[in-house]
């Protein structure tokens, strides 16, 4: 079981408002495809520790035939001999519920994606903090490090799939351009450090493959914090 929180002003951020007046319909809408993301969502999740070894910009996962060439990865990875890998996904049956809504009303489908992206985010959160829980106390997390982040390409998405048999264990695989389906799903390898050495993120916005239309800068936030 995954407990998460859909966040009512992330769903808004996404939407695109910032301190704008909204209408009490407006809000009753958000509330409604917030109830019914909770309704359809059926979070699945797997991670796995593999041992890794960086020389700049490759990454290789040991005992296994993954081989990741990124720099941005390779720097989150720098003080790292075990990474986690993690995938997730929300499931079918809201990506059904949102294209059911755009054939009736698009206001809704709109709403209920957004709903859907900031469930996503909240369960890889929720992943996450499980993730530190279960490592030992000498040792701590980087951030989470996603294929699309930076230089670290979306072709490797199926290689990320493979590692973790996520197709039998949570039925997610990915299409030719590297789209995860379900769509509201998530991979991610995730460094894990000794707490003794000053090193938890390496990213930069100036190189992201989608600055342009990353939800976290409409958030005024970044990937990395």
């Amino acid at each position: 079981m995954l407990s998460y929180h859909i966040d009512k002003a992330s769903v808004l951020s996404r939407l695109g408002y910032v301190n704008q007046e909204i209408s009490d319909s407006l809000h009753k809408t958000i509330d409604d495809c917030i109830a019914l993301s909770y309704a359809k969502i059926v979070p699945a999740f797997t991670y796995q520790t593999f041992l890794v070894h960086v020389a700049a910009p490759i990454v290789t996962v040991k005992n296994t035939a993954v081989v990741i060439s990124s720099a941005d990865l390779s720097r989150l990875l720098k003080y790292s001999q075990k990474a986690v890998f993690m995938a997730l996904s929300a499931g079918g049956a809201i990506e059904q519920a949102i294209r059911a809504e755009s054939y009736r009303d698009m206001t809704r489908c709109v709403i209920l994606d957004s709903c859907a992206s900031v469930a996503a985010e909240a369960m890889a959160n929720a992943v996450e903090q499980r993730i530190a829980q279960e490592i030992d106390e000498q040792y701590r997390l980087t951030n989470r490090f996603s294929c699309g982040y930076g230089d670290f390409s979306l072709c490797y998405q199926g290689a990320l799939l493979q590692l973790l048999n996520a197709e039998k264990q949570i039925g997610l695989h990915v299409g030719q351009s590297g789209i995860l389906q379900p769509k509201k799903s998530i991979t991610a390898v995730i460094g894990i450090v000794d707490k003794s050495i000053d090193h938890t993120h390496y990213a930069t916005c100036a190189t992201c493959a989608i600055k342009e239309n990353c939800a976290y800068r409409k958030e005024g936030k970044t990937c990395f914090n």
